[in-house]
């Protein structure tokens, strides 16, 4: 499948993230003045979603926000929501739908690499 890219303008502080933008690269306008909240689908089975988010935006934050609870997970647990500060050093921070087992859970949750905030 082909990966598109989407710019997140400098006004932007909230954007609803839809299945059909499944491969796309979200890239902060280097302008972004304020933190931008992204509300993505429910976890489904190869979804994938990159986030380049650079150190000129220092001072806001990419809010990645599930429509649901416990839609993410990070550090062993699950998560509301992750949050991404302005820091090119991780380079693209990629989001994938993945299946999460343990002792209590079997469910489709995000898992982000590259590191959050």
């Amino acid at each position: 499948q082909v990966t598109r890219e989407y710019t997140i303008g400098a006004a932007v502080t909230a954007l609803t993230v839809t299945e059909a933008m499944n491969k796309t690269i979200f890239v902060t306008d280097t302008a972004l003045g304020a933190d931008c909240t992204l509300t993505l689908p429910v976890p489904r089975p190869g979804l994938e979603y990159r986030f380049v988010h650079p150190s000129t935006t220092a001072g806001t934050e990419l809010i990645l926000d599930g429509p649901g609870t416990g839609e993410f997970w990070a550090a062993g647990a699950a998560a509301n929501t992750l949050t991404l500060v302005g820091d090119n050093t991780t380079g693209i921070r990629t989001l994938r739908c993945v299946r999460v087992t343990d002792a209590t859970t079997d469910v489709f949750c995000y898992v982000l690499s590259g590191g959050v905030a």
